[in-house]
């Protein structure tokens, strides 16, 4: 679904011209769309994604012109929405009172981020060595939701660091692609595939770390799982593709 929207708002955006700007012709069925989407997804139940989604098109919207007024507009319905969701869901509401003290609920609901904290302060500095984290043992989804603290446990805040300076220089690639894209269509398609990615990334990292509360994500590329990974690697490829399309246009 973020795939598709990217295409979808970026073949949609790119032929709207200056009514881009415009709040009854662009605005409102941006929103509708996004909206139904993001409810949809919400109703799995999955915030984490839904928000996800909706942050990566957002940006989208942003570079093809939007008015300030009409996104600060956008983020607030975004916003009623996303504290809809969390008050209809009592285990929301509880994962916001574990994100302020996760230790009270050590034994109970605060289970899995006392211990994701564990293991990023097991790690130091260079970490355990890979292969020898013992939180991995006790973690839940240790290979998926919880990759990135195993990984800081074993490689330390070094290898951590690391991982984060990827996904920085994935941005950093992937908006200079969307600069250099031949039409409006590969601009916008470059920037919704980079942000959809690293805004997951990052979304990913600030829960493991607890700078956000607790929803399930995968990290792009590093946690296990065929359909997130075949997604991540579908997305590069079109990203090279409009790098390879640039590419020509600058040397023809």
């Amino acid at each position: 679904a973020k795939l598709a929207l990217a295409m979808y708002f970026a073949n949609w955006l790119s032929r709207k011209g200056d009514k881009v700007r415009s709040f009854g012709a662009c605005t409102v069925p941006f929103g509708v769309m996004l909206g139904a989407v993001c409810i949809l997804v919400l109703l799995q139940p999955d915030m984490g994604t839904a928000v996800v989604t909706a942050l990566a098109m957002i940006t989208v919207y942003f570079v093809a012109g939007a008015r300030m007024q009409h996104l600060a507009a956008g983020i607030f319905g975004g916003l009623a929405i996303a504290v809809l969701g969390i008050s209809v869901e009592g285990y929301r509401i509880q994962r916001i009172q574990v994100w302020e003290n996760p230790f009270r609920y050590a034994s109970g609901s605060g289970y899995h981020i006392v211990q994701v904290l564990i293991a990023l302060g097991r790690g130091g500095l260079f970490g355990v060595g890979p292969g020898n984290s013992i939180q991995k043992y006790v973690l839940p989804a240790p290979f998926t939701d919880s990759i990135f603290a195993v990984t800081a446990e074993e490689l330390g805040f070094v290898g951590a660091m690391l991982i984060i300076g990827l996904f920085v220089l994935l941005a950093y690639r992937g908006f200079k692609i969307a600069r250099e894209a031949p039409d409006d269509f590969g601009r916008l398609l470059a920037v919704g595939i980079t942000a959809t990615i690293v805004i997951q990334a990052f979304v990913n990292i600030a829960v493991i770390t607890n700078t956000v509360p607790f929803t399930g994500v995968p990290l792009p590329f590093i946690s296990y799982g065929g359909s997130s990974l075949v997604a991540c690697m579908f997305g590069v490829g079109v990203l090279l593709n409009i790098s390879w399309q640039a590419g020509r246009r600058q040397q023809g």
